[in-house]
């Protein structure tokens, strides 16, 4: 009787648990999210069933990572990256390093951390940059191409001489040109609002 209740114990353990890195695989289908991990980092910790279905992505995350010594960042919305509980200062600058290295170039990031497994498409976090270009009596010029450097990404100045659009926080120079004026090239910085004056260029200037 008594390995007849044992025999019976086995299956209900196994079904209250389940692999963590399945769990996780759950969340991001639940949640429509992505969870990057390195498989090591999962692999052969499992986590009671019971303890991670909470009412949002985050509390549930937090349940289903402090059981296995992990805790998560957020890297933007709809992405977070586990990891491991921070042990050291030491630990902290190389985790600091890591999510700089994934949020500039998750490929290269990938190359690195050849056991990372990514999403199968990672978005790339934008800012919208607006401004106006004008001539060196203050006036808006109309037409101006405006091109994110080294992309395709680009605008032309509307009547006014305003311009608006979307650069990848990868890219951090934008291009102003025009027939007849100096071309310009402006690092961006933190800057969201770029107002810019074109100079003629001397060719132009001697025409007139």
């Amino acid at each position: 009787m008594l390995s007849s209740n044992l025999q019976m114990a086995i299956p209900v353990r196994n079904q209250a648990e389940q692999p963590l890195k399945e769990a996780l695989l759950e969340l991001e289908n639940k949640y429509d999210v992505s969870l990057l991990f390195k498989d090591d980092l999962v692999r052969d910790k499992r986590v009671k069933k019971t303890i991670w279905h909470a009412d949002n992505l985050e509390q549930s995350l937090r349940q289903v990572l402090q059981a296995s010594g992990l805790t998560y960042k957020k890297v933007r919305d709809g992405i977070y990256y586990v990891i491991p509980k921070e042990s050291s200062g030491e630990e902290k600058v190389q985790k600091t390093s890591s999510e700089s290295l994934l949020r500039r170039s998750p490929r290269l990031y990938q190359v690195q951390h050849p056991d990372f497994n990514p999403p199968q498409s990672l978005p790339i976090a934008e800012r919208k940059i607006s401004g106006t270009v004008s001539d060196t009596q203050g006036q808006p010029i109309p037409g101006v191409n405006v091109v994110v450097k080294e992309t395709t990404t680009g605008t032309l100045t509307d009547a006014d001489g305003k311009y608006a659009l979307n650069v990848p926080d990868d890219r951090n120079v934008l291009i102003f040109s025009f027939v007849g004026y100096i071309s310009q090239e402006v690092a961006l910085g933190s800057q969201n609002v770029i107002n810019i004056t074109l100079q003629e260029s001397v060719d132009e200037m001697t025409r007139s």
